[in-house]
C-alpha cells in the first residue's frame, strides 16, 4: 500500500512530478505500524492524502472512486515475505 517502502516512494515521486494523489494502506502489523504511520505523515506533509483501509473493503474503494477524480490506479498492495502458517 501507500505506506509501504515502495508505495511511499512512488507516491512521493508522483507528487514531485505534479500529480495529485490519494493513497490506501491497511497499516497491518506485518511491519511496525509506527513506521507506516510515520510514512503516512510524510505523505500528508507533501499533500498526498492516505486512507487507512483494506483494499478488500469494496464500500470504501467505491466511496473513494465516487468522490475523487481518479484517472489512474497503481496497485502496490501486497503481503511481503513468507505466508503465515
Amino acid at each position: 500500500g501507500a505506506a509501504g517502502f515502495i508505495g511511499s516512494h512512488v507516491s512521493t515521486a508522483l507528487k514531485r512530478r505534479g500529480a495529485g494523489g490519494i493513497g490506501l494502506d491497511n497499516v497491518n502489523d506485518y511491519y511496525p505500524r509506527g513506521l507506516k504511520r510515520a510514512r503516512i505523515q510524510k505523505l500528508k506533509d507533501i499533500g498526498v492524502h492516505t486512507v487507512v483501509a483494506d483494499l478488500n473493503d469494496a464500500a470504501t474503494l467505491r466511496k473513494i472512486l465516487d468522490i475523487c477524480q481518479v484517472t489512474s490506479i497503481i496497485h502496490l498492495a501486497g503481503q511481503a515475505g513468507v505466508r503465515y502458517a
